[in-house]
């Protein structure tokens, strides 16, 4: 009880403390993003017909939407700091675990069409080793990103985009393999499989890597968009607080 009120605590909102507008758009796009990405993580992707010691690789579809809390992550991190970063993180966490128990509800509920309501039990009944394996991994790895990003800023004394640039990507990879190292070992271990049969630590490892890199490879895609959106935040935050 006494873990649940401190996590409440530190969710509180101090009297200094101001939410805007874009402070709410960018906390709402970063907690709807984790919601999207665990709901479409269902669904395994083919890697071009990549394989790894003579098995077929895939990814999560989520692959194409995790990357977007990382970034909102880092606008938190760099424009409201630390702190606001953590406190969304764990709103995140707790809407998550809600719309897991709202699935869990409706899949139980006696549907009239029973093609329809197997394929939402399909879609959006997931185990709840997966949904462990899932949370467990998003808060070890934003955790990660979140750590570095700030240690890397506070040594920064330049302000130069390119510094931000390099802690913003090297705190995602670091995040992401993290994320990954905890995500993939839990999920085969619930379900003997993610999107193939891994037999090998070698081949676990491969996987590990690989994905962690494509996720961070759309990051760097997207990179210039983040520090655009960076720059009119932290002017338009310095604007309303003048």
């Amino acid at each position: 009880m006494s873990v649940v009120k401190k996590i409440i605590g530190s969710l509180e909102i101090g009297k200094k403390e101001k939410m805007s507008g874009v402070f709410m758009i960018v906390a709402i796009l970063s907690v709807v993003s984790l919601l999207i990405s665990n709901v479409v993580a269902n669904k395994s992707i083919d890697l071009f017909g990549w394989t790894v010691f003579g098995q077929k690789l895939s990814i999560a579809a989520s692959f194409v939407v995790f990357p977007f809390t990382y970034i909102a992550s880092d606008i938190f991190s760099e424009v409201y700091g630390y702190s606001w970063s953590r406190k969304i993180s764990w709103i995140a966490l707790f809407a998550n675990i809600f719309m897991i128990l709202c699935f869990k509800l409706v899949a139980v509920m006696p549907g009239i069409d029973s093609t329809t309501s197997e394929a939402f039990s399909i879609v959006c009944n997931s185990t709840p080793g997966i949904v462990f394996a899932s949370l467990t991994a998003f808060m070890a790895g934003d955790l990660f990103n979140d750590l570095i990003f700030a240690k890397m800023k506070a040594y920064d004394s330049t302000g130069k985009v390119s510094a931000f640039a390099l802690r913003s990507i090297l705190s995602s990879l670091c995040g992401e393999i993290v994320d990954c190292m905890i995500f993939l070992p839990l999920l085969y271990f619930f379900i003997h499989g993610y999107g193939t049969i891994i037999t090998s630590a070698f081949q676990l490892a491969a996987i590990i890597l690989i994905q962690a890199l494509l996720k961070t490879l759309v990051e760097l895609i997207l990179c210039p968009l983040s520090v655009f959106i960076i720059g009119k935040v932290k002017a338009y935050e310095k604007k309303i607080n003048q």
